[in-house]
């Protein structure tokens, strides 16, 4: 009898770690294919962030540094890629640096005028607004692993699959403020 119930339990037992281990991985694809949605929407930014640039250095309404700061931080965030925490942070920097673009092309009648620069500013900010939804369907799949891997019984799966928290991809005050702004067209 005890020995039934023994070989009843181990079954039991590999059951669960067969279905938590397949929950952990498909909650793990989820997190995965939220992040490519990021992505792309990113990669978009990156190939406007140049163009904006030679515009705004077209109608000479630029400082210098501002525009090599905003080249250096698409740079940086174009090459970054793995570690998310890493990427986030270098994302964070290249929004500040569009803001700061942004901000100070508003001072330049004839650069806002402009119909190049309005077309790449509407499209930066279909696409901020592409990389926010994107963001929060990401974010929600971060919920999900985090939770998955901290409550009970799902924790004790953990080990099967080298479980660590992922960050939550957040935007600073400072950026989300410039970001709506271009979103909403009172940037211009």
């Amino acid at each position: 009898m005890i020995g039934v119930a023994l070989a009843v339990s181990l079954v039991v037992y590999a059951g669960f770690l067969w279905l938590a281990h397949n929950r952990f991985v498909r909650t793990r694809q989820h997190l995965r294919e939220s992040w490519s949605a990021i992505d792309v929407e990113l990669r978009r930014r990156y190939d406007l962030v140049p163009q904006l640039v030679a515009v705004v250095e077209g109608h000479g309404a630029h400082e210098r540094r501002l525009l090599e700061s905003v080249v250096a931080a698409r740079a940086t965030a174009a090459a970054s890629h793995g570690d998310h925490a890493n990427q986030i942070r270098d994302e964070e920097r290249l929004a500040t640096a569009l803001g700061d673009l942004l901000a100070v092309a508003e001072s330049y009648p004839g650069l806002t005028a402009d119909a190049s620069f309005r077309e790449l500013s509407d499209q930066l900010a279909a696409t901020e607004n592409r990389i926010a939804a994107a963001r929060r369907f990401h974010n929600a799949n971060v919920r999900e692993w985090r939770i998955l891997g901290q409550a009970l019984p799902w924790k004790v799966a953990r080990p099967l699959v080298r479980w660590a928290p992922e960050p939550y991809f957040t935007v600073p005050p400072a950026v989300r403020e410039a970001s709506r702004a271009w979103r909403d067209g009172t940037a211009r």
